[in-house]
């Protein structure tokens, strides 16, 4: 299996690519939710394994807690395959203006395989994020809705990632939310 990465590419309405950028470290990385506000910057949230995940200075986690080598499923086939990556590690969250710079990236999750569904940002410029997880010690905020471990998440990040400003674990499965 090849390795893996984020990558984001923004065209004009011609088709001309405008940037195209990679997202990623050492090991298995892939993105699973995109958004944008009205300034056009764009907000990107995915796992990683990586070890050496790439994050500015100063976000609320720096340092992968989740487990850093990737669960490989192969299902032998003709000839060879397929074979695939589970998604898993931690979840990263990055945050590129309209002209493809990267602004920041964090990493959020604990000790077990953190995955999002869903990223959104509100006029704020607060970015919310769920999605599934299996750690039993994700990081929660003081004002949790609950503390006790479920199979899901719900946070909000500050505009520059520098700060969780809530965290919860979730009862329910499907996390949907309207900022």
């Amino acid at each position: 299996i090849m390795c893996q990465h984020a990558y984001l590419k923004r065209q004009d309405p011609a088709g001309n690519v405008r940037y195209s950028t990679y997202l990623g470290g050492s090991s298995q990385d892939g993105a699973t939710a995109i958004t944008t506000d009205a300034q056009g910057n764009v907000y990107v949230a995915g796992y990683t394994y990586s070890a050496d995940f790439p994050v500015t200075p100063g976000v609320v986690q720096s340092k992968n807690a989740g487990p850093i080598g990737p669960t490989v499923v192969t299902e032998l086939g003709a000839p060879f395959g397929p074979s695939y990556i589970v998604p898993g590690g931690d979840v990263f969250v990055a945050k590129f203006s309209s002209d493809g710079t990267l602004v920041f990236s964090t990493l959020l999750g604990g000790s077990g395989s953190d995955v999002p569904t869903l990223i959104a940002v509100d006029s704020s410029g607060s970015v919310y994020v769920s999605g599934a997880t299996d750690s039993t010690d994700f990081p929660l905020t003081a004002g949790a809705m609950t503390r006790q471990a479920a199979s899901s998440f719900f946070a909000r990040l500050n505009s520059t990632g520098a700060a969780l400003t809530y965290s919860t674990y979730s009862v329910s499965s499907i996390l949907a939310f309207d900022v």
